[in-house]
């Protein structure tokens, strides 16, 4: 029998905090809106407005309530697709990136993307050379150490993150950047000030995103605190960070 999940129930226990596109961020810091990209080849993913209802592989209906600016990007289940998202982005200074993404990604089989940074458009496709699997909610260990770790709230993860938009680091279990979705030690992107480019594309059908932010900061986890793009709007009163897991 289906069961039906409320993203919107959900946040009356674990309420997440909005984004404000137009807030103000250190020079080592940056934020965007999945939404705002620069160009797109193919018909996905697609943007979406909230509220946004599917059903993830396990047959559970789930409704999402809120995103930053109300909208988001990604796939419906089940209805496949390979587009990629190009997004030009400018840094003020050097360093060594940190590198955050919000997303839903509901079950294993719905959970991930594909991530390149300052690669040529024609080789940021679906598994191109350049790309990277960005796996959420997802351990990946044996023969493909370091892989990725990726359960911000824990394993298994509540349903508040697997249904409604969770700040998660980026990974990489097979691309440039191996091991970045170590918590404990993150893997650090070396970029200079200036232009970059920054390509998502789908890989799993029924995964959505909704911001994204780098930061210079080593030390900041957005499981503790959200950046500092992200301010209360009215009601919403209690992030992530006052979880206990």
């Amino acid at each position: 029998m289906r069961r039906m999940m409320s993203v919107a129930l959900a946040l009356s226990i674990t309420t997440l905090v909005l984004v404000q596109a137009n807030a103000t961020v250190e020079p080592g810091e940056l934020f965007w809106q999945a939404e705002d990209f620069s160009e797109q080849v193919g018909d996905t993913p697609q943007v979406w407005a909230v509220p946004h209802t599917d059903t993830d592989r396990d047959g559970v209906e789930y409704t999402i309530s809120e995103a930053s600016g109300n909208m988001f990007v990604g796939t419906l289940n089940d209805t496949g697709g390979d587009g990629t998202l190009k997004y030009v982005i400018n840094l003020a200074v050097n360093g060594e990136w940190y590198f955050w993404g919000r997303a839903v990604a509901p079950t294993g089989g719905e959970n991930s993307f594909f991530w390149g940074f300052d690669i040529p458009d024609a080789d940021a496709v679906a598994g191109g050379p350049g790309m990277n699997i960005w796996d959420f909610n997802e351990v990946v260990n044996g023969d493909r150490v370091p892989g990725s770790n990726n359960f911000p709230f824990g394993d298994p993860p509540p349903d508040e993150a697997l249904y409604g938009f969770t700040w998660f680091r980026v990974s990489s279990r097979d691309g440039p950047f191996l091991g970045s979705g170590n918590y404990d030690d993150p893997t650090p992107i070396d970029l200079a000030a200036g232009e970059h480019t920054f390509h998502l594309a789908v890989r799993e059908d029924g995964a959505y995103m909704d911001a994204f932010f780098i930061t210079t900061d080593r030390t900041f986890d957005a499981r503790f605190m959200e950046p500092a793009a992200v301010e209360p709007q009215g009601k919403l009163a209690t992030t992530w960070g006052d979880l206990k897991y």
